[in-house]
């Protein structure tokens, strides 16, 4: 039996064939167990992209970086997919890596980022108006640009809309 379910698992895996992009949803919970929102109605904190077997996304503190392991950003809430969209390589993405984290959030600052912009730029997602009404703001008084940008949630739902889908490993489809 395990013979037969190691042949299937080899069988259906993706040997030769390019991996596709994975985006990483994470959610932050208060001390009464509260979802944390960017923006009113919201639900998530942070994001980061796939690239290679390792992960990108943009830190307070030390900026753009790749890590090796999702699990050193956190526990993402969802990993939406699209088999169409080829994941990225790290020479793709080295422009990026110099980028210093953006505590302002302007869209319009080409030499810092922030989590969300940092994907949006990546699978060219177009800004919006951007409102700071989410429970995250509530005791910020630091300064934050006005204008266009975009929220882990306006990523999501973007690619909803463009048809990713909640990924999981072969392994967690078969048990």
């Amino acid at each position: 039996m395990i013979r037969y379910l190691i042949a299937f698992i080899l069988s259906t895996a993706p040997f030769g064939a390019n991996a596709s992009v994975k985006v990483a949803f994470f959610e932050a919970r208060d001390a009464n167990g509260k979802i944390v929102t960017m923006e009113k109605g919201g639900r998530f904190i942070h994001v980061a992209i796939s690239v290679g077997n390792k992960w990108m996304h943009a830190h307070p503190y030390w900026g753009v970086q790749l890590v090796d392991s999702l699990k050193k950003i956190g526990d993402p809430a969802v990993i939406l997919t699209d088999e169409s969209v080829a994941d990225l390589n790290e020479s793709q993405v080295q422009k990026y890596l110099r980028q210093k984290y953006d505590s302002s959030f302007s869209w319009e600052d080409h030499d810092k980022t922030y989590c969300s912009k940092l994907i949006a730029n990546i699978l060219q997602i177009s800004p919006s108006p951007m409102q700071f009404t989410g429970t995250v703001w509530q005791f910020q008084n630091r300064a934050r640009a006005q204008g266009v940008g975009v929220s882990p949630d306006d990523v999501f739902n973007e690619l909803k809309s463009r048809g990713y889908h909640s990924w999981m490993n072969r392994c967690e489809q078969v048990f």
